[in-house]
């Protein structure tokens, strides 16, 4: 064979070589793309699920709103008197209730209608963690898996003596924040509800953790104007639940905008920050490993070169 017949030969086997080497690489960087792929998904699952779940719930807020402008005054006027008349007979007469987290006593939205809008009974905005999250009627599977419930045989949520409103609300869910980290409020917070006629402002004063039988201690009590946030607790294990009770206080503009800060985090919810962090954590990792890839095949084609080197 020709000395010129044996260079093509090992040419085009260099060639081969050279070829499948880089089939190899390929290979080896789709699949760890790949891998990071599922696992930045499976990271960020929970925090766009959250934030998208934020965003309907602003929306739900929005339209809410708009639609409380477009309702004629005397409406409004006849559904807030209704509503004080159901509040007054529950005075003295109140059955025990329910645990709103037992599957046996989930309940459809049946009792009242002349509150809401649409299916909205209003909503509740806690500054000091971040949230504010529709009111629908009853409490069950399918309320709590997008706001916070009001427990029926409560008061309505329009304030008034003598009247106890309860609003259930999960935690923990991977998709939404909902009454999460109500854990965190002290007595002298405040927290806030919004119904078609006026904002109703509450100062936590007392927070117990109770047996599931023992909600019924969420009772009217004369005289007084209340307000309590109900949840599981602890988070994950569920066995208690958490009662937040605030007594209504004058409404002052506590909800009027701060101006905003230096640091463009604070203007953002907890849900918003969380997944910001989430993000960048991901976005670093990513480009952690962009950088170690480009320094692995620096490495391999300076082998690869001293190789050749050595070989000539």
């Amino acid at each position: 064979m020709s000395k010129q017949a044996k260079g093509a030969g090992a040419g085009a086997a260099k060639g081969a070589g050279a070829a499948r080497a880089f089939q190899g690489y390929l290979a080896k960087y789709v699949l760890a793309a790949l891998l990071f792929s599922v696992g930045a998904s499976i990271f960020l699952y929970p925090a766009v699920s959250a934030l998208i779940n934020e965003r309907a719930q602003t929306v739900v807020v929005r339209t809410y709103n708009e639609a409380v402008q477009e309702t004629p005054r005397a409406v409004k006027e006849i559904s807030l008197e209704q509503a004080r008349a159901y509040n007054l007979s529950l005075v003295g007469r109140q059955p025990q209730l329910l645990d709103p987290f037992d599957d046996a006593h989930f309940r459809d939205s049946s009792v009242v209608t002349y509150l809401k809008i649409g299916d909205v009974m209003g909503y509740v905005e806690v500054p000091k963690i971040g949230i504010t999250v529709p009111i629908y009627e009853g409490t069950s599977d399918a309320v709590l898996s997008k706001g916070v419930g009001w427990i029926p045989e409560t008061s309505l949520p329009v304030g008034g003596e003598s009247t106890h409103t309860v609003l259930s609300g999960h935690n923990g869910l991977p998709t939404a924040r909902l009454f999460t980290d109500i854990n965190k409020l002290e007595p002298g917070d405040e927290f806030f509800i919004r119904n078609f006629a006026e904002i109703l402002a509450y100062r936590v004063y007392d927070i117990q953790v109770v047996e599931p039988h023992e909600v019924e201690i969420a009772g009217i009590v004369t005289g007084k104007d209340l307000a309590t946030l109900l949840t599981c607790y602890p988070y994950m294990v569920n066995s208690h639940r958490l009662l937040v009770t605030g007594e209504r206080v004058a409404y002052t503009g506590q909800l009027d905008k701060a101006p905003r800060g230096l640091n463009p985090l604070e203007d953002l919810t907890p849900v918003e920050r969380n997944f910001v962090v989430t993000l960048t954590v991901v976005l670093g990792l990513l480009a952690l490993l962009v950088v170690l890839a480009i320094l692995l095949h620096r490495r391999r084609r300076r082998r690869g070169n001293r190789g050749k080197a050595d070989g000539s």
